[in-house]
């Protein structure tokens, strides 16, 4: 997770996380081991939007991309 930026456009106030395909599984190992302690709905959408991405990055190079 080397880049991250930040948008402060009015009303699109938010940050964009680059994170490695490699990374991914280690990050869901962190995060999986307390999942449930999270009582936020943010923390539960980020670990749906890694597992997604962990899952389609494993298809990707099954298919050699």
């Amino acid at each position: 997770m080397d880049r991250i930026y930040i948008n402060r456009r009015p009303g699109e106030y938010r940050i964009h996380i680059e994170i490695e395909a490699s990374e991914i599984p280690d990050l869901l190992e962190d995060l999986e081991r307390d999942e449930h302690s999270f009582g936020w709905d943010v923390s539960r959408r980020l670990l749906e939007i890694l597992r997604s991405s962990r899952a389609t990055f494993e298809v990707d190079r099954r298919n050699g991309r």
